[in-house]
């Protein structure tokens, strides 16, 4: 990115590299340099600054690495979305990839497309309209790439059952938050998880701190697609009790658009929703959460049942 040496990619991605973005499953090195390609052209001056990597794994099993890049730019060029806006960009991107004898193999990545969209002066529901009628290339997935997407890298079982440990286990502590807010909606106990005034970054303009604003946002959500089922398809993390832990948690879910949200009227639309969230964990309790889902493609989702 910095020294616009695109074709550097083929060398750090397999030939039979597997990308799933908000659009579904890109195959191949050559499409991520294609695509990147599109990228600088539509942003001359993209900068991708790098703000920390999540990683466990050795050079046997392969790596595990969870980025999380900030991006920057003008939108001086065409780009997928329409003409130049000359507007600039400031969003965020988490990409977890696999990686083997120096290669990426696999990688779930998701950019805070919404905010993009917004940033560029552009309408978000007009856009997932376009989008949506225009069909990009790998969407809408179907169900064989849904699945692939959820059980790639999914452990057979958690990896606190398969491994457990006597201190601070994270894989578990990760896992039952997402369970006490997702499946038994057990609000009350979010302060056993999160510090009271953590901060919070997410999809589109979502920022801000504590549990209570926390709590409005997941009940945005729930109210949405009120039959929503969520399961957590992969956690690592590193660190130390003495220093904190930073954790990164790939999780996907399936709901119905049946109640008028976030989303706007009801469709009753079963819609697929897939993120990544990353943990700062000190002394037991979450102090920062930054969590992408594919908002665009939900969007797309729902358009196109309105079509």
């Amino acid at each position: 990115w910095e020294d616009r040496e695109v074709e550097y990619i083929l060398k750090t991605y397999s030939n039979s590299s597997q990308v799933f973005d908000d659009y579904g499953l890109q195959l191949g090195n050559h499409k991520i340099v294609e695509d990147t390609h599109h990228t600088t052209g539509a942003f001359s001056n993209i900068r991708l600054i790098a703000d920390e990597v999540i990683w466990a794994g050795d050079d046997e099993i392969g790596f595990h690495t969870s980025h999380r890049t900030i991006i920057r730019g003008t939108n001086d060029g065409v780009s997928k979305y329409g003409p130049a806006t000359n507007k600039d960009i400031d969003i965020l991107v988490i990409a977890n990839c696999v990686s083997l004898g120096n290669k990426i193999f696999l990688e779930h990545v998701l950019y805070n497309t919404s905010s993009m969209i917004c940033q560029l002066g552009l309408d978000l529901d007009e856009m997932a309209k376009k989008l949506a009628l225009s069909a990009p290339e790998g969407w809408p997935r179907d169900q064989v790439i849904w699945d692939g997407l959820r059980n790639s890298a999914r452990p057979e079982k958690p990896i606190h059952i398969i491994s457990p440990i006597n201190d601070f286990d994270v894989d578990k502590f990760v896992r039952k938050c997402f369970e006490t807010v997702w499946k038994e909606k057990n609000f009350r106990a979010l302060s056993s998880f999160y510090f009271d005034n953590f901060s919070f970054q997410g999809p589109k303009d979502r920022a801000f701190s504590g549990i209570t604003t926390y709590i409005d946002f997941i009940s945005s959500l729930m109210t949405t697609f009120p039959d929503l089922d969520l399961q957590v398809d992969e956690v690592y993390w590193m660190g130390s009790e003495s220093e904190g832990y930073l954790s990164s948690a790939r999780w996907s879910a399936v709901g119905t658009h049946r109640g008028k949200g976030v989303f706007g009227s009801t469709t009753n639309e079963v819609v697929q929703l897939w993120g990544i969230t990353q943990h700062q964990i000190v002394g037991g309790q979450i102090v920062k959460e930054w969590m992408l889902f594919n908002e665009l493609d939900v969007l797309m989702q729902i358009a196109k049942s309105r079509i």
